[in-house]
């Protein structure tokens, strides 16, 4: 089974420690970072819009069903776009991507595994200056 954790924000925004007030997106990585340091193997983010049509599906499963392409990020983590049929394997983070709709992947769906090289990218994401 899985846990849920619903994660309810205080303010508008969240707060870089650098930067000040965060465009409330980069609450996601807050959210997801806090997930990650309580020890789960697997977070998963959903935005409030999205969903599991068949929630029986196991994620190993649903990613090598769905996964698209995996590339290397800049930090050495591997990262799928997650959106067709194809060879999801074994990356770090995942995310959706809601092709034709747009060009790019989707942040509201995204999947984090419990390593040192995707802890890092949620970091660097958290570290980017700006608001946006």
């Amino acid at each position: 089974g899985y846990d849920l954790l619903y994660l309810r924000m205080l303010n508008a925004t969240c707060v870089h420690e650098e930067y000040g007030e965060r465009h409330a997106s980069y609450c996601k990585l807050a959210a997801v970072a806090e997930a990650l340091s309580r020890g789960y193997s697997w977070v998963i983010w959903l935005d409030s819009d999205a969903f599991f049509r068949n929630v029986s599906t196991p994620l190993p499963l649903l990613l090598s069903q769905y996964g698209d392409r995996t590339t290397t990020g800049a930090n050495g983590s591997n990262v799928t776009v997650v959106g067709a049929p194809g060879a999801w394997r074994g990356a770090d983070v995942s995310f959706a991507w809601d092709r034709p709709y747009s060009y790019g992947p989707n942040a509201g769906v995204q999947i984090w595994r419990n390593s040192a090289s995707a802890r890092q990218l949620l970091a660097l994401w958290w570290h980017i200056p700006g608001r946006a």
